[in-house]
Formats: structure tokens, sequence, C-alpha cells
């Protein structure tokens, strides 16, 4: 969804999932007034992401950055092959950000029967949901996930191997009230855009939940053993002055994991995480035509051999939504 300026001043934007609705800013929510501190205060200076650099506000494996806390830049330069892991923190950045590489908050896939881990909190402090464990017998299914943003994308019901069930359908309910209902407040200020909350309700918001498992092969510790779910992707927020390049920027469920055999190699599909939710303000409207944006689900997994057996299913989909300054 794209967004510009607001009809009046002194706004406040909020989303309930469907459509996009301006309220006044005496409505009780203390903001502040977009201005140029939008784009962060630039303490990290000048970051360039080339994979041998090191930063303070990221740990580093290989090429892979993983951030730790907000980053604060005058201009960023991410090469092509180097991945930036956001982990629910934010990126700020004065002037303009180079995604040539990947910047991502994805979801964690599932490794064999093992679902994917939830991604813990960083900045939004609110973890995604775990795609749950592959079993033998029937399907599991994932963790509720409460106060969802994206909580119509509940997880799809886990696939039968034909002998045992697939797991119930993962749920996503919506935001309490206490949390701001379902028009939870998007919205350009300084309690979304600081190193300080100042209690908005928002940020404690999660996305959806992992993928379900499939049921699994057989009958007997000798049958074969369905995949792990994928987990939902986080929580992403870029606040960049320009934004430039040819890289990507996702928030992607994680997909399934494979199926383990057993002496009867049978098993029905797993499901992918749903995708997550990424919050974009910039004055550059068209960067999407050149930087890859997208919050998909997981992909699933494929059931393997024969009787009533069934594949999984993708996760659904996340949200992306762009600010144009």
């Amino acid at each position: 969804m794209d967004i510009g300026p607001g009809s009046a001043a002194n706004q406040i934007l909020a989303w309930n999932n469907t459509t996009k609705i301006w309220y006044p800013a005496s409505n009780g929510i203390i903001v502040g007034l977009v201005g140029p501190w939008i784009w962060g205060s630039g303490r990290d200076g000048s970051v360039h992401l080339d994979g041998t650099n090191t930063f303070s506000f990221a740990s580093k494996a290989g090429s892979v950055y993983s951030l730790n806390r907000n980053v604060h830049a005058t201009d960023i330069t991410l090469d092509a092959g180097v991945t930036v892991k956001t982990l629910n923190w934010q990126v700020f950045c004065q002037n303009d950000c180079a995604i040539n590489g990947s910047l991502n908050n994805d979801g964690n896939a599932g490794s064999g029967a093992s679902g994917g881990g939830a991604i813990a909190s960083g900045y939004y402090t609110a973890t995604s949901g775990a795609g749950s464990t592959g079993v033998s017998g029937n399907g599991t299914a994932a963790v509720t996930v409460t106060n969802a943003a994206c909580n119509s994308n509940t997880g799809a019901a886990g696939h039968g191997s034909g002998v045992n069930t697939g797991a119930a359908a993962s749920v996503a309910t919506a935001p309490t009230a206490t949390a701001g209902g379902l028009d939870i407040i998007y919205f350009l200020n300084t309690a979304l855009i600081g190193d300080n909350k100042q209690g908005v309700n928002w940020i404690t918001v999660n996305t959806g939940p992992g993928g379900s498992t499939g049921g699994g092969g057989g009958g007997g510790g000798a049958a074969g053993t369905s995949g792990g779910g994928g987990s939902a992707a986080g929580v992403m927020g870029l606040f960049s002055r320009t934004i430039s390049g040819t890289g990507s920027m996702t928030a992607d469920g994680g997909a399934a994991g494979l199926g383990v055999a057993g002496v009867t190699s049978n098993w029905g599909g797993s499901n992918g995480g749903t995708g997550g939710l990424i919050w974009v303000a910039t004055t550059s409207s068209g960067y999407a035509s050149t930087v890859t944006v997208h919050a998909n689900g997981g992909a699933k997994s494929l059931a393997v051999g024969g009787g009533a057996a069934t594949d999984g299913s993708d996760g659904g989909a996340g949200v992306v939504i762009n600010f144009f300054m």
C-alpha cells in the first residue's frame, strides 16, 4: 500500500487491514511533527556494508550482518552479495540508502523435522510465530499468535499422509483494544522513529503465525516424519531520505522443511510461515522499480509417498506500506 501526505495538518494514519484512515492528532496519541529528524540522528556516520567492515550495531558472520540495535546512518551502501538481517530493529538514513544486496527480516525455514524458530524482539517488541515440529504421527499446529498485525493471515491447516491427519490451522488473533484494536496506528512521528517508543501500542503488535506441519507417515517408530513448518517473518522499518540500488528488501515467511524418511517413507506436506510487515518512509516514490520489495508467504513442502498424502500450503502474504514524503 502506497500512502501520500495527509489531507490536513496534524493527522496520524491508521490502517485496519483494509482501509487507510486519517485521524486528528487530538485523538489522544502524543505525536511529533514530521521533520528532518525522521531520517534519524546520523550518529553511526557513513555505513558501508561490504561483508568485511564491522559495526557496533551488528554482529557479522561471513557476509551476513545481524542487527542488535537501531541504525542511524548519514548514508548507507549495501553491497551485492551481502545480507543485512534487521531482526525487528529499524534502519534510519539521512541521505541515500543504496540497497544492492539483501535487507531482510525474513522468517526462518524449517530444517528437516524442526520448525523454523521465531524472530526475537528488537525495537519492535514482539516475536513472529515459530513453525511447528514435524512428527511421525498426526500433525502439530503452530502456536497461536495474539495481537497479530497481519491478523487475517492465519496459518493453513497441515496436510495428512493418508494414515495420520494434518494439524489444525495455526491461529492469529486481532489486536486487543489495549493494543489499539483493528485500527492499529501506522504513523510517522517521534514515537515511531526514535529510540524512544513513548508508549505507542502498535510497536508491540506481532506478525502472523508460523506454518503448521503436515501429518507424519505410516505410524510407528519406523515411519517417515513430516517436515517442520516455517516461521513467520518479522517487522521491518526503513526511514531513508532516498533509496536506490538493485537489491532486495523483504519480510518473507520461512519455507517449510522437508520430511525425514523412515522405513515407511510417507508423509504429508508442511506449511510455510506467513509474510511480515515492511514499513518504509522515503522521498523516493519510484524506488521499488529497481529494488525488489515483498513480504511473501514461505514456500510449502511437498508430500512424499502414495496413498492420500497431500502437499502443504504456502504461507499467507504479509503487508508492505510505503509512506512517500
